[in-house]
């Protein structure tokens, strides 16, 4: 049920694949790597060359920032990671091109080029870029006012740099009309050219911005409890460390990991005049700050967790210092040069202590390779007739430094990154030759007999795990697992309403646990599960032996609820939720549940019955919390896991006729992610728990986990067990035992006035219905703004039932319904993308200021 047109990103190299065959989708993946980091090695020289003559300097500081930790660990892992690394340098060039009173188009397209890629790095790029127009036009302020306080290197001048011109003065004196532009107006169009490039892009954000604000992505934010410090004196250091040390990231997700030639640029960025190159300067005591802080890298990350993935943007810092202090560390003035020896002892002191604590072998190897960089700077100072090598030295000691980052990082013998990876030739035939590819086939037979665009059921099972959630996407069977950033807020509402364990994460659901009522609701016709795992099957499913075979079975739902299923009882949303989590699921079978407006609109113009209650009994029995277990001690608020996991376990009575839930009150683990599992005699059933603190965790305390239905009476055996060592908080334990002896009879009363003679196709479904009472329609299709539904040619209004589910009202007759689909948001935002385009082709079109390319010069980041 989710949009395609509101999460789809504009990656404009991606569009690549249309040259290439399936099989060589691999190939052209890790190209694609490759090129990003070659394309944002290119922006970062251009936004150097601002600054500095393009040299071998420029290299190898793009060497520098192009493969620091944040794209050798997530760059490769992610490729819209690159994306960021190659928008940032466009966007600080774009902006000082304004600033120096050049043309605005780099500064709009670069906009718009971060905002169809990735809007979450657009917002970390956009407040990097933003502080840097602040403090740049707040230095250009004070050199304007004071000139004669900032005067020219001359030895530098004579070298071709120009680190500092007059305001009002070209490099030879002539006049440059940028320097009377007054700062507050080149804050104002830099204003305007950003909204430009913002409304440019409109056409992928307005969708994208309706999708998120009817998500429960923003609604479900944790808040992480200690946001002052990180916990432990040692991530402090280590961060020091991780400058050049190449294995992974430390706390808060900070892949540092630079080449050991930034250590001597940040020496001399750190100690070094504050007034020349103030801006960057600035830039680095402040990035500093932020990754020290973990209520910057919360706010930085949206609001949403402690994560620094903006380090990218301290990144180009880093790898600037380097273009402008290079230099300098080939001519090391001795105080500076015995200020490099002193923190590279001192960094090599805290190393040999971290690898004494810890024991981590790579930690030698960052620490040779600064001995030896600063060896080597040392010696080429010495040494006049060395110091015309020095740029060639300097790219290749960056060069080494590099490979060894990336070896140390996915060799197996030290970060072992290389697990996280599939073999090559896997990627694809993973998805089509899994055990979910029969019903590939199955959708393509069934659709061709009269719905030509999408079958008409969807696929349930206990088989989906992390990284399987999308296969539907290639196979082209309707799922009910998903995996994606903003999930339909309405969908994750229906799945949290019902404490369905399946919903693994804020944007992860791995199908339905299973559930008969939810199972029905979603249209499920097919569930697929091992060989073994017979009892996961919900009530009312037979087995299919045609798409069964040794290793998997495939059941069939032998009492179906219609794609459109009627309902003449409604509950409203205030009594829906004074209800417990498996009576809100079981009414739903019983009544519609609406909105309370919608309720009171619908009982004025229509006859419907109104409930409070589940027409089925639920029984629930409380099991008494073992002193022990497997591993387990007892604590006051629940059970302490010892190391290798442990479990915990309940004698349980398994009831004729019933189908039984497992119920954890008051469950959680202080932990960003961990994993628990239910074992019976005949049943095994992973589901995800998350931390209250973190992202995604959407702040659950209380599990229900199908058990399957009984025949007959039995003792059984429910074990809790906890694969990782903690300490886990767990207030009761009890069974839910829910009656189905109604459940056929009330599917059978939901089908008597349904739609019938469906027709699917891209964006609309149409169909008939025989209508004899007052009524709500259901469809199995999850609410969205975007939906459109229309009642023998005429608007039915939309009303979002039973939680997450689409519906419109029903009077009695013969009536033709048609549901149509567009994107929230697409059409305004077209309208709005339109405009801005044409604004933007006009801006480029207009004659600008004729620029005399003597009068530009190099501006050091300080002026």
């Amino acid at each position: 049920g989710n949009d395609v047109g509101s999460v789809a990103r504009t990656h404009p190299l991606e569009m690549l694949s249309a040259f290439v065959s399936v099989k060589q989708a691999e190939t052209l993946y890790s190209l694609i790597i490759l090129l990003r980091l070659y394309l944002a090695g290119l922006a970062f020289s251009y936004c150097a060359s601002l600054y500095r003559p393009l040299s071998w300097h420029t290299l190898t500081g793009s060497m520098i920032y192009v493969f620091s930790g944040f794209a050798v660990i997530f760059g490769v892992r992610h490729l819209i990671y690159g994306s960021a690394f190659i928008m940032l340098p466009l966007l600080i060039a774009g902006a000082e091109r304004i600033i120096r009173g050049r043309r605005a188009w780099l500064f709009a397209l670069a906009v718009f080029l971060g905002f169809i890629c990735n809007y979450y790095f657009m917002y970390q790029a956009t407040a990097a870029c933003g502080l840097f127009i602040l403090m740049r036009l707040f230095d250009r302020y004070l050199r304007r006012k004071h000139p004669d306080r900032y005067d020219t290197d001359k030895e530098l001048r004579l070298k071709g740099y120009c680190p500092d011109i007059r305001p009002g003065k070209g490099a030879k004196g002539k006049a440059v009309s940028a320097g009377r532009i007054p700062e507050g107006l080149i804050l104002l169009k830099m204003a305007g050219v950003y909204l430009l490039g913002l409304g440019m892009a409109m056409f992928v954000m307005f969708p994208v911005v309706a999708s998120l604000g009817s998500s429960a992505r923003l609604a479900s934010q944790s808040v992480p409890q200690d946001l002052l410090a990180y916990a432990g004196w040692r991530h402090y250091y280590r961060w020091f460390l991780n400058l050049i040390i190449p294995v992974r990231s430390q706390t808060g997700g900070t892949p540092l990991n630079y080449a050991v030639t930034a250590f001597p640029a940040i020496v001399l960025l750190l100690f070094g005049s504050f007034r020349q190159h103030r801006v960057l300067k600035a830039s680095f005591i402040i990035g500093t700050i932020f990754i020290f802080s973990p209520m910057c890298a919360y706010v930085l990350s949206g609001f949403s967790t402690v994560s620094n993935r903006w380090i990218f943007c301290y990144s180009f810092v880093i790898g600037m210092a380097f273009v402008i202090y290079a230099d300098e560390i080939v001519r090391l003035r001795k105080s500076r040069g015995i200020l490099l020896g002193v923190l590279t002892v001192i960094y090599v002191i805290l190393a040999v202590f971290d690898w004494k604590k810890t024991g981590s072998v790579y930690l030698i190897w960052g620490t040779a390779m600064l001995l030896v960089c600063s060896g080597m700077i040392w010696i080429l100072n010495a040494v006049p007739g060395l110091k015309k090598l020095a740029p060639a030295a300097l790219l290749v000691m960056t060069f080494v430094s590099c490979c060894v980052h990336g070896f140390l990082c996915y060799s197996g013998r030290y970060g072992n990154m290389l697990e996280e990876y599939l073999d090559r030739g896997q990627a694809l035939s993973n998805v089509m030759d899994s055990e979910f590819a029969r019903f590939a086939a199955l959708a393509e037979e069934e659709g061709s007999a009269g719905n030509p665009a999408a079958p008409l059921w969807r696929v349930d099972s206990d088989l989906v795990s992390s990284n399987r959630e999308n296969y539907s996407l290639l196979l082209g069977y309707a799922p009910t697992s998903v995996y994606n950033s903003v999930l339909s807020g309405p969908t994750t509402y229906f799945m949290m309403e019902t404490g369905n364990s399946d919903l693994a994460a804020i944007h992860r659901i791995q199908g339905l646990d299973s559930r008969t009522v939810s199972d029905a609701l979603a249209n499920v016709k097919y569930y697929l599960t091992t060989a073994d795992g017979h009892a996961h099957a919900p009530f009312g499913f037979t087995l299919n032996s045609r798409l069964s075979d040794g290793n998997n079975l495939v059941f069939e739902n032998s009492h179906p609820l219609s794609f459109g299923f009627t309902c003449d009882t409604v509950i409203s949303e205030s009594d829906f939720e004074r209800l417990t989590t498996m009576q809100k699921e079981q009414v739903m079978l019983d009544a519609v549940v609406l909105p309370d407006a919608d309720t009171a609109a619908a009982r004025e113009k229509m006859t419907l019955s109104e409930i409070a209650q589940p027409s089925v009994q639920i029984e629930e029995e409380d099991l008494p919390l073992p002193e022990s277990g497997v591993n387990a001690e007892r604590t006051k608020n629940g059970y302490r896991i010892r190391k290798g996991g442990g479990s915990i376990s309940f004698a349980i009575r398994r009831r004729a006729g019933f189908e039984a839930y497992a119920r954890l009150d008051d469950f959680w683990v202080d932990k960003a992610s961990n994993f628990a599992y239910i074992q019976t005699d005949n049943l095994r059933t992973e589901f995800s728990m998350r931390g209250p603190d973190y992202i995604y965790s959407l702040n659950r305390k209380e599990y229900l986990i199908r058990l399957g239905y009984d025949e007959s009476d039995r003792d059984d055996t429910l074990t809790l067990e906890l694969p990782e060592k903690g300490k886990y908080n767990l207030g009761s334990v009890s069974i839910l035992y829910v009656p189905m002896n109604t459940f056929i009879a009330r599917v059978d009363q939901r089908n008597e006035q349904s739609m019938r003679d469906e027709v699917f196709s891209v964006n609309r479904v149409q169909g008939s219905a025989d209508i004899t009472k007052d009524c709500v329609m259901v469809f199995s299709v999850p609410f969205s703004t975007g939906w459109k539904i229309y009642v023998d040619g005429e608007k039915s209004p939309a009303l979002r039932s039973d939680v997450g589910w689409l519906g419109t009202c029903l009077t009695p007759g013969q009536h033709q319904i048609r549901l149509e689909y567009v994107t929230p948001g697409a059409v305004p935002g077209r309208l709005v993308s339109l405009l801005a385009w044409a604004g933007f082709i006009l801006m480029c079109a207009l004659p600008g200021r004729k620029e005399d390319r003597r009068k530009r010069g190099r501006i050091g980041l300080h002026s």
